[in-house]
């Protein structure tokens, strides 16, 4: 019954801004430009590459409004970055929390994901394993540095990639401005990172705990993402010829800590507190307020002019037990939604933590609280309540207004699984390696444990909806085994101990999702029944079999290579031209050839610097590359 992960301590907490800076022209939001499979353009009007990407950059009448072809940001690079991130508070091994303000010796500390450098390029990046789904995003940190407001480095490190975990579309309740969140984790092993000479006690602490466990963790929430640029104006700067790019900015609160010996790297695990009901306020998302009243005058039920009800369930929670210290640590990260722009919190009224009958005390989830301490709200041991109910009990958050009904509760058998390889790509014929690790209540399994395994995917059904909808028909499915992409058996037993790696044979070119379900006679669920938010799975992208081996090298021609290599990348991802590759220019590439080599070497997997940034050039595609490079390069 321990503090994990980023709730132990010692603990630094930051703030700032998310900027997000995807490529969208192959996602399926609005068009359906790629086929996902086979790895390939859509053009059924056969129109040249300078009038399909001109069609890219024109928009279609959705809903009322416009959408780019492209989707909203069809100059991204893929970057990802921290902006006016900085230190608000830290929580050191022993004393009160301890803010970040005027004379504090980490006052005005920034904190950044840089990236890794090749030659003068550096920053961070992230890529969809499926473009057409949501919940397989990559987040590739490279350097992680915590600095003072001078730019000294105090704290430098190499993080693990990262995957978006509860995505949600609801964490802004004015749905039309930025709704999406989700929270990530990535990890800095011991080995990958260093704090220099400090007089700076937490800074002291960290170097100390993490050399005794297996590092440091970065875990923070995303929240309301959105781009800055509308569509129709976007449209119209790309007609006059101003090819600019479309980032998404949004909220950014976050905690670096211990990872601990047990803990997976891009998850926090410990006992969570799920969604079991639904709350419901009024809101006027014209003017980005909430009525706490909302009655006034009017028949119940009914809202003042402007407002909208809005019924909805609270995020998760994550609890731990600080036994030396006598705290019970709640997370709030991705609990409680905001209401507006400014990222105003939802008034739910005083909201309480009770284990059983028990209160702990109350819990404060306000904007200026959850920005200072990105969420993690400590509140002491009661002295009527025992080590053993709190490990046998079971924590529920109340509102005041209705002390029967919980918002949030822990389960009574909480399983969680967990893989660190959430995004896996391979060829047909390779075996698919998922290290899953099974807990329940926040602990890894002590019994043996049955999954049942299924396979999910999203299928384009048709280009359009209906004749008034353009937007392509999609459905996510539960596959059948004659369908399935990976050969794998109904179910597996992960033995005492909670750790075991599935092996799944590559057997035919697709995305999709391994979900995992714990139970000796629980089959997997129907898609409409699947909780993509909180549901235990792996996504995997199998890629077609490119295969140009009988193609004699007199036949590699720029043509040859142009049409299978980089007219798909040219068409889509116009920022990779930007950055010096102009993807259509034969002599710009082959003088780049070496370039291109090292870029697209397996070496670079991992790094935020490979190419292409979509992660989405097949083996037998980057063999062929590889070769072509050589004879130009030679």
């Amino acid at each position: 019954m321990k503090a994990m992960t980023h709730l132990s301590v010692p603990r630094i907490h930051f703030k700032g801004t998310f900027k997000a800076n995807p490529p969208t022209a192959n996602n399926d939001d609005i068009v359906n430009n790629v086929d996902a499979v086979q790895i390939g353009i859509l053009n059924p009007e056969a129109l040249t590459d300078a009038a399909w990407r001109q069609w890219l950059m024109q928009t279609t009448p959705v809903g009322g409004g416009v959408q780019l072809n492209a989707g909203w940001n069809y100059f991204g690079d893929g970057s990802v970055a921290f902006e006016e991130t900085a230190v608000t508070s830290y929580q050191p091994q022993t004393g009160p929390l301890q803010l970040a303000a005027d004379g504090d010796p980490l006052a005005g500390a920034t904190v950044a994901i840089l990236g890794n450098r090749f030659g003068d390029v550096a920053f961070a990046t992230m890529a969809d394993l499926d473009p057409i789904g949501s919940y397989a995003t990559q987040l590739y940190p490279g350097q992680f540095q915590l600095a003072t407001a001078a730019g000294v480095q105090l704290l430098t490190g190499w993080g693990s990639v990262g995957h978006s975990r509860w995505v949600t579309q609801w964490r802004n309740l004015c749905f039309t401005l930025a709704p999406t969140a989700c929270i990530w984790q990535f990890v800095l092993p011991n080995g990958s990172w260093s704090i220099g000479q400090t007089d700076i006690p937490v800074l002291n602490q960290l170097a100390t705990a993490a050399t005794q466990a297996k590092g440091i963790v970065v875990c923070f929430a995303v929240y309301a993402l959105f781009p800055h640029i509308g569509m129709a104006e976007l449209a119209k700067r790309f007609a006059e010829g101003d090819y600019v790019a479309n980032p998404a900015y949004g909220g950014l609160v976050g905690t670096i800590g211990v990872w601990q010996g047990d803990e997976v790297a891009s998850l926090p695990v410990a006992r969570r507190l799920l969604p079991v009901n639904k709350r419901t306020v009024w809101v006027n998302c014209q003017t980005g307020t909430q009525d706490t009243q909302p009655y006034k005058g009017v028949a119940k039920g009914e809202a003042s002019a402007g407002e909208t009800k809005v019924t909805f369930p609270l995020g998760a929670a994550m609890v731990a037990v600080d036994e030396p210290r006598r705290q019970i640590v709640l997370d709030l990260l991705a609990t409680f939604p905001e209401i507006n722009g400014l990222h105003h919190k939802v008034d739910l009224g005083k909201v309480g933590l009770w284990l059983d009958s028990h209160y702990i005390g109350p819990v404060a989830y306000d904007q200026a609280t959850y920005e200072q301490s990105a969420g993690v709200v400590e509140l002491p041991w009661p002295a009527d309540v025992t080590a053993d109910m709190l490990k046998n009990g079971r924590f529920r958050l109340l509102g005041d207004d209705d002390p029967h009904t919980p918002l949030i509760a822990e389960c009574d058998d909480d399983w969680l699984v967990v893989t660190d390889n959430r995004a896996t790509y391979a060829e047909i014929g390779d075996t698919v390696a998922l290290a899953v690790r099974v807990y329940r209540r926040g602990e890894l399994a002590q019994e043996a444990v049955t999954l049942w395994l299924g396979q999910y995917a999203d299928r384009v059904l048709s280009s359009t909806t209906s004749p008034d909808d353009p937007m392509p028909n999609k459905q996510f499915v539960r596959l059948e085994p004659d369908d399935y992409l990976l050969e794998m058996p109904e179910t597996v037993v992960v033995p005492a101990g909670g750790e075991l790696t599935v092996r799944l044979t590559a057997r035919r070119p697709g995305i999709g999702m391994v979900l995992f379900v714990v139970g000796e006679e629980t089959a997997v669920p129907d898609p409409t029944a699947v909780d993509y938010i909180y549901a235990s799975y792996a996504n995997v992208r199998v890629f077609p079999q490119d295969n140009y081996d009988d193609v004699p090298d007199e036949g590699l021609t720029w043509p040859f290579i142009y049409h299978h290599i980089f007219r798909y990348f040219y068409l889509l991802y116009p920022a990779m031209s930007i950055q010096g590759f102009p993807l259509n220019n034969q002599f710009a590439i082959e003088h780049r050839a070496s370039i291109i080599q090292t870029m697209v070497s397996e070496a670079l997997a991992e790094s935020s610097v490979a190419m292409p940034i979509t992660r989405d050039l097949s083996p037998g595609k980057r063999k062929l590359l590889l070769r072509w490079c050589n004879l130009v390069g030679g």
